[in-house]
């Protein structure tokens, strides 16, 4: 397959990531200086409630996202999945003691599925929780830099 040129020489695949990314900078410039100016326009007793509200999620949401953690790390060294591994391995040779060609590969099949299932699951929280953390920082931090501006404001005009 050939990339096509533009009159410049850069390929078309080159400029529509980088278009894309352009688009999604401006977008992402354009939120933060909407949430900036929501937290200038609030009183100062306004944004000290939001800043301790933003604060305390975010230490929460800190002690939360570590749970699972260590819920996961606990039931491995457990062997939460040795035993699902081990229940597995003896429903196996029930079935092939019955003589049922089918129910191994059912019992197999139905295993990797249970296993994938618990992996995504667990990824996924860890991911949901990331993101939470990620977008409660930003709020911390852009308040804490409309609360430094008026702090500067305020010395100016003292």
């Amino acid at each position: 397959m050939r990339a096509e040129r533009d009159g410049k020489g850069e390929k078309f695949s080159e400029k529509v990531p980088a278009a894309f990314a352009e688009r999604t900078a401006e977008k992402a410039i354009a939120e933060y200086e909407k949430q900036c100016a929501e937290y200038a326009s609030m009183s100062r007793k306004e944004l000290e409630f939001e800043f301790f509200s933003v604060k305390t999620e975010l230490e929460h949401r800190k002690e939360i996202s570590f749970l699972p953690f260590v819920v996961l790390l606990f039931s491995m060294l457990i062997g939460v999945w040795a035993g699902f591994l081990a229940f597995l391995k003896e429903v196996l040779v029930l079935a092939t003691d019955i003589g049922n060609k089918e129910f191994p590969e059912t019992i197999i099949s139905f295993g990797i599925y249970v296993a994938a299932l618990i992996s995504i699951l667990i990824f996924w929280i860890f991911a949901t929780e990331k993101a939470c953390l990620k977008r409660l920082r930003k709020q911390l931090m852009m308040i804490e830099a409309v609360r430094d501006e008026r702090e500067k404001e305020n010395r100016k005009e003292d």
